[in-house]
């Protein structure tokens, strides 16, 4: 009966009883199939140990220790307080050596893994209404999905005939007019407008939040106020409520906008002084898309019905 190969690996890596080595030894000298796996396992454990020329520590010890006994005296044995830490190391077989070899490879792949990969992205806000509306060139549907997220970086583009409506990760509300492009930051804090109109309603929480053009910025210390980016680069901002704090990009000169004025920020010039204006005509335009928006969806249902109707 031959012995099992990690019956030959412990033979390699532990000392068997005087008998057992005996009965082992005498079928290795007979079973050269046997004979081969320990002459592997003998030049596996040199590599390991450096050099597949040189014999490793326990083969010597152990052709020291079958010389001892062949010539009948008592085996050497070191002083415990001299042996070294991995001679009490209880034995492991040279396929459990492999494993652990694995699975201590794949931990420290995982951990790098988890060290170097991208950090989630971050949530900025939630697109609850939107119609002809695209979140990186994809169709933003609310009809289908009642929030949407909109991830830190994404860009927000309403159309012509078009209008969003967002929930701040931060708190506060930001509706979106047609023909405006954006993208926020952070967990809702800033709004990056390339184009178009904003209307923000947000509450003073201690967070920060502003709104920023390539000409103007529009920093939040009240409610409510409406950005306003036009072709020409130029940027109104017309608060409703409370107070906003406006200066060019420049940060030259900064103006405190309160509730019911405006101003304007066109290229190379501080903001202009704030003036009146009548907030009713932003909240009525957009009440007018709103209204639009219904009587859009209404035709489009008659025309559904006519349709069926005439078949």
């Amino acid at each position: 009966m031959h012995p099992s190969a990690s019956r030959i690996d412990r033979y390699l890596q532990k000392d068997p009883p005087p008998r057992v080595e005996g009965k082992l030894r005498d079928h290795l000298r007979a079973c050269g199939r046997c004979r081969e796996r320990y002459d592997d396992q003998i030049v596996l454990l040199r590599a390991l140990a450096g050099d597949a020329r040189i014999p490793t520590k326990q083969e010597n010890d152990r052709m020291v220790r079958l010389a001892l006994r062949a010539a009948g005296l008592p085996p050497a044995r070191e002083p415990a307080e001299k042996r070294g830490a991995l001679d009490r190391i209880p034995y492991i077989s040279a396929p459990a050596l492999t494993a652990t070899a694995l699975v201590l490879l794949v931990v420290v792949a995982f951990g790098l893994w988890l060290a170097l990969r991208p950090a989630e992205p971050v949530i900025a806000a939630h697109l609850v209404k939107a119609k002809n509306t695209t979140l990186d060139g994809v169709t933003a549907d609310t009809r289908i999905f009642k929030q949407i997220p909109i991830c830190d970086g994404e860009l927000l583009a309403v159309e012509k005939r078009g209008f969003a409506e967002l929930v701040l990760a931060r708190g506060g509300t930001v509706r979106i007019y047609p023909k405006t492009v954006l993208s926020l930051s952070g967990p809702g804090e800033r709004v990056d407008l390339g184009i178009g109109k904003v209307w923000c309603i947000v509450k003073p929480s201690g967070m920060p939040f502003l709104v920023r053009t390539d000409l103007a910025e529009a920093r939040v210390v009240g409610t409510s106020f409406v950005v306003e980016r036009e072709k020409s680069g130029e940027t109104e901002v017309r608060v409703m409520k409370g107070e906003v704090e406006v200066r060019n990009v420049n940060k030259q000169k900064k103006v405190r906008v309160r509730g019911g004025s405006r101003t304007r920020v066109a290229a190379d010039h501080p903001p202009a002084p704030p003036r009146r204006y009548n907030s009713e005509d932003d909240e009525s335009q957009w009440d007018a898309f709103l209204r639009e928006l219904k009587r859009g969806v209404k035709r489009a249902i008659r025309d559904i019905q006519k349709f069926f109707d005439g078949r």
